[in-house]
């Protein structure tokens, strides 16, 4: 039971020779900072006297594990999975098999050059040869990307241990042989310990040769239209002239401009008009404006002499579109468009340039009027 007495005036007794009455601090300034003040009573402040003993007699790093616990060990680095390390990383190898030829007494063998690709990835191979422009051969992908089978082996794989330099690889029963490879193959077959062969050149084509030593041959008779047609094509295959223009669309509500695409084949003097659509402009997908065909300067402008009541227009009395007829600044007219070509590609600029000696096909500024304002 408490004795005291209770907290009542003349119950308690003051020390009347007490002659400070300060209060204890509550702060202290660490750096310039107030902070609070920690407040122990004597048994905490015994405790932290003898840890700091403790501390003092232990070494810094055995305090630092009694006090935070044991060292963490070190991260180990993530190892990704195969598939995610080698992704992308291909083995380029260049090389040539040799096709025997028996059905023909000017040709003995071939030679085609090739690429083989082995993917790190997954240990799968492809064979591609290059394409050559009208070489009448089945060339690209030879053999589809899969595991090659092994033939010394069964049920065995080729691996990248088995690809080197002046090395024949058998491939479903075609000899390739391996003459070179690209960089980064070379320096990865060495980092893992391949010792790696010295390249060699692939041997040439005989029947190539034999074009090349040739030359060219002697017409023994005159070309024929025919002819002439054949050789303007194969010399003019895939040429084409291509001007900017703008079309006067009059029927249209209200009447607007138009930017269309004038191209003119060199191959069979042919002409086409596409419309040059812009983005999100809500026109109709179909750009084509004339159709690619043979086009007259004008079919109206015939002499008078000439029979309409009762004869057709023929070809030979028709004056067809040239490309001296097409001019940057000039107007145009194609199945009644009239148009304003006031631009061109830079194979037309050198065309004009090389085979008419006319240096002046600048460009034409064109500014559009502006759009009216649309009530909303």
């Amino acid at each position: 039971m408490n004795q005291s007495l209770p907290c009542l005036p003349g119950y308690n007794f003051r020390d009347f020779t007490k002659t400070h009455f300060g209060l204890p601090r509550t702060l202290i300034y660490s750096k310039g900072v107030p902070v609070p003040q920690p407040i122990f009573s004597a048994t905490t402040k015994r405790a932290l006297e003898l840890l700091d003993a403790q501390n003092k007699v232990l070494d810094t790093e055995k305090a630092a594990e009694l006090t935070y616990g044991p060292k963490r060990s070190p991260k180990r680095e993530i190892q990704l999975p195969r598939h995610l390390a080698m992704d992308k990383k291909v083995l380029r190898f260049s090389g040539y098999f040799r096709e025997e030829i028996f059905d023909w007494s000017r040709e003995n063998y071939r030679i085609r050059p090739v690429k083989v690709l082995y993917y790190l990835q997954d240990d799968t191979m492809e064979v591609i040869e290059p394409k050559t422009a009208n070489s009448g051969l089945l060339q690209g992908t030879l053999f589809k990307r899969h595991a090659f089978p092994h033939p010394n082996g069964k049920g065995r794989k080729y691996l990248w241990k088995d690809l080197n330099l002046r090395k024949d690889i058998m491939v479903y029963g075609i000899n390739i042989r391996l003459t070179d490879c690209d960089q980064w193959t070379r320096e990865y077959l060495i980092d893992a310990g391949l010792e790696l062969n010295e390249p060699e050149p692939i041997p040439p084509d005989p029947h190539q040769q034999q074009k090349l030593t040739m030359g060219p041959r002697k017409e023994m008779r005159p070309r024929s239209l025919e002819d002439e047609k054949l050789h303007k094509f194969l010399t003019n295959d895939r040429k084409v002239l291509r001007f900017y223009g703008i079309w006067q669309d009059i029927l249209s509500e209200p009447p607007e401009m138009r930017r269309v695409i004038l191209q003119y084949y060199l191959a069979d003097d042919t002409l086409e008009v596409l419309e040059d659509h812009a983005r999100n402009c809500g026109r109709i997908p179909f750009k084509v404006l004339v159709r690619k065909q043979k086009i007259a300067v004008d079919a109206n402008e015939l002499p008078d002499s000439f029979p309409k009541s009762y004869l057709e227009v023929k070809e030979d009395d028709m004056t067809w579109f040239k490309p001296q007829d097409l001019r940057t600044g000039k107007d145009v007219v194609i199945l009644g468009k009239k148009i304003f070509l006031y631009d061109c590609d830079e194979f037309t600029r050198h065309y004009y340039k090389a085979h008419f000696g006319i240096e002046d096909m600048e460009s034409i500024g064109v500014a559009e009027k502006p759009k009216p304002a649309v009530s909303r």
